[in-house]
């Protein structure tokens, strides 16, 4: 979004609202930022986007089997990114012969819309099962929860995909066990790059359980305002615990400047 003209004196009103700017501002997100540059981080605030460009892509497995659920979850949740937040989605559906060069095709495709621009976002959203190995680092992403399942190298394809000085900001959100240790820290992430989790890195749940991650995000993305911080917030309350259901507590990391 980008802020009305004005000249000195005047006072800059929101056209959807007819609330003034100054106003709107100082009533949405004066508890989460100092100033209008802490502002603009505020990727999910009031489905008005500060970024010039968000390109999002859900992914999950196409015929991975008990997922029925999780899969359309995600897709509701491609549709609120698209219909409510005006985002350009892609909906990815893992197919059990993918190749890691062609993962890397697809998802680093719809990066390379925002990557050079420092005013967009890029979102990437996966549900499904994740392994960390107990002897190092590498992350799979995997069909079925065992051994010789069709899976995906994520560190490997993270690696290839967003170590080229992409500028713009990013945001991964995992539906999955270990997703609090999805992202590689050690990549330099030129610009803010934002973690939203269903469990931390240590822990394993289930996208089988009978609520999930994603439709907690669903309900309360769909009725309210919040930054990153601050859903990760709300959805660890006790009272949003036991409404949703949640086996675990989420887990947000920011690894702005790293």
């Amino acid at each position: 979004m980008t802020a009305p003209n004005t000249t000195e004196g005047d006072v800059p009103v929101d056209d959807s609202h007819g609330i003034p700017v100054s106003e709107h501002y100082w009533q949405t997100v004066s508890d989460l930022a100092p100033d209008i540059t802490g502002a603009a981080k505020t990727i999910l605030s009031n489905k008005r986007l500060y970024f010039k460009t968000v390109v999002a892509v859900i992914a999950y497995w196409e015929t991975a089997s008990g997922l029925d659920r999780l899969r359309a979850q995600a897709d509701k949740l491609g549709r609120l990114f698209e219909d409510d937040f005006k985002f350009e989605v892609l909906v990815y559906k893992i197919p059990d012969n993918v190749e890691d060069w062609e993962f890397i095709s697809i998802i680093g495709g719809e990066l390379r819309k925002v990557s050079k621009d420092r005013d967009g976002l890029f979102i990437l959203y996966y549900g499904g099962h994740v392994t960390i190995s107990d002897t190092t680092t590498r992350r799979l992403w995997k069909k079925e929860n065992r051994p010789r399942s069709p899976q995906i190298n994520w560190s490997m394809n993270m690696q290839a995909i967003f170590n080229a000085s992409s500028i713009c900001s990013k945001f991964f959100i995992f539906d999955s066990c270990h997703a609090g240790g999805m992202i590689d820290p050690t990549l330099a992430w030129e610009t803010s790059c934002e973690l939203l989790g269903a469990c931390a890195a240590d822990v394993q749940t289930s996208a089988l359980h009978v609520s999930s991650f994603t439709s907690a995000l669903l309900q309360e993305m769909s009725n309210n305002t919040f930054n990153v911080w601050e859903l990760h917030s709300v959805l660890c309350s006790s009272d949003k615990q036991s409404e949703y259901n949640l086996a675990r507590f989420p887990h947000y990391q920011d690894f702005v400047g790293r």
